[in-house]
This record gives C-alpha cells, sequence and structure tokens, in this order.
C-alpha cells in the first residue's frame, strides 16, 4: 500500500527527524563528498525538520539530472526496478520505518531510499553509471542469469559499495548511507566486517542475502573504477549469452 504524505503522523516526523539529523552528522566523516554536498543542494526540500514531499524532490533531481521519482508500495521484481534505471526513474516507497527500527531494517523504506540513494543521483556521473546498469538490465531482461549478475554488480556497489576519496575510505552504498549501525560497524576498530579490493569478476558470482548484516564490502579505488567497471560488466553479459538469445 502507497502512503500519502497527508497520513504521516507525528510519529512518522519524529523517526524522520532522528533518522536524517543523526545520519547527516553521522556521514560528515564517513560519506563521500558527493553524498554530502548534494544533501545540502536539496536542502530547500530535503532535511531533517519534515518528511520530504517526495513532488518536490523529484523535481528538484529532475533539475539536475533529469531523473524522477518513481513511487513503489514495496518490492518489485528485478527487471522493474532496472527498467525503470533505464528510464531515468528511481524506484521509492513511501512507508517508514518504526521508531524501534532506527538502526538497523531488513526492508528498504522511505529513507533508505530517498536520503541513500537520491542525493548521489545529483551528480551527474554517478546518476549516468546507474542509468547504463539501467541499461543494461533493460538490454538482458529476459535471460534470469544476466539478471542475477547485474544484480550482484548493483548490490555491491550502488547498495552496499565503498569508495575511496583522496586515499580514504568513504561509504557510498545506499544501504549503509541509510543505516547508522552498519555504517558505524565498518569503520569500528575491531569491525567483523570484510573489506575487499573491488573485483568485478569475484563480486558477480558471490551470493548475498538481503535479511543480514553484509559479511564483506568492496572497496572501489576510485569512482572511475566504478563508472569502467560498468563497461566491463557489458562485456561479459556479452559473453554468456549469444545475440539471438538476448
Amino acid at each position: 500500500m502507497i502512503q500519502t504524505y497527508s497520513n504521516y503522523n507525528n510519529d512518522h516526523q519524529w523517526v524522520w527527524q532522528q533518522l536524517f539529523s543523526r545520519q547527516q552528522m553521522n556521514l560528515a566523516d564517513k560519506g563521500t563528498a558527493l553524498h554530502n554536498e548534494n544533501t545540502h543542494y536539496l536542502s530547500n526540500v530535503f532535511h531533517a525538520n519534515a518528511i520530504p514531499h517526495l513532488d518536490a524532490l523529484s523535481n528538484a533531481l529532475y533539475q539536475k539530472t533529469g531523473w524522477q521519482i518513481h513511487i513503489v508500495a514495496g518490492f518489485i521484481p528485478a527487471t522493474d526496478f532496472l527498467n525503470l534505471l533505464a528510464d531515468k526513474k528511481f524506484a521509492a516507497s513511501t512507508w517508514l520505518r518504526k521508531p524501534s527500527e532506527l538502526d538497523y531494517l531488513e526492508e528498504p523504506d522511505m529513507f533508505h531510499d530517498v536520503f541513500g540513494h537520491l542525493p548521489i543521483l545529483c551528480d551527474a556521473a554517478y546518476a549516468n553509471f546507474v542509468h547504463q546498469v539501467g541499461l543494461l538490465g533493460k538490454q538482458y531482461q529476459h535471460h534470469a542469469e544476466c539478471i542475477d549478475l547485474i544484480e550482484r554488480f548493483y548490490w555491491y556497489s550502488i547498495e552496499f559499495g565503498l569508495v575511496k576519496e583522496a586515499g580514504a575510505t568513504k561509504i557510498l552504498g545506499a544501504g549503509i548511507i541509510s543505516s547508522y549501525g552498519e555504517s558505524n560497524r565498518i569503520f569500528e576498530k575491531n569491525t567483523t566486517a570484510i573489506i575487499k579490493p573491488f573485483n568485478l569478476e569475484e563480486i558477480l558470482y558471490l551470493p548475498f542475502d538481503k535479511s543480514a548484516l553484509q559479511p564483506v564490502y568492496y572497496v572501489a579505488e576510485s569512482f572511475e573504477q566504478l563508472y569502467t567497471s560498468v563497461h566491463e560488466l557489458s562485456t561479459i553479459l556479452a559473453k554468456v549469452v549469444t545475440p539471438a538469445m538476448v
């Protein structure tokens, strides 16, 4: 069920304020400059004081990079999601987690969708990178093995990836950006998280579990490495199927 703005109550507003203000402060030295700077760019319509109107947020995003928000009730099939990316539309739900779920949430809610993903989509180069992933999904939507590979690529980069900025490891993936617990766990001195150099061949064949904290994260040496990797992914997918099968 899609929740409308008029149905948010005081508890929803409190949850949003807590999530936004706490995580914005937490990411000051952990998040990428792209995320932090574009959160500020959107601040007229995107801030801690109130749950944002998604139409206003979508308009601001569209003016910056031509992307829009597409509201969904919840999980949608991977092929549908990738087709939306190919059309420069990002799927966002409108339901918000409970006060007891501030630190970690298994299923992505509105805060994950809009706080985690949308600010960085205001950057043209990154938005193009995500668009290219969507185009691959659209091209191979009828080939299940290719969709599996694209999903893993998306998971270990756009959802749970890390990237180096000025030599320092920063949080890139929206799943980490939107999670106070997970974003802090990565930087703990004695963390149980395994952090490895980005390796396309490895991540494409590494299954993931949506119901638990991630055991391993991959850190790209730069945004440029990520942007190049989507072209490498395209080459790999082309080898998986013949043109007649696409």
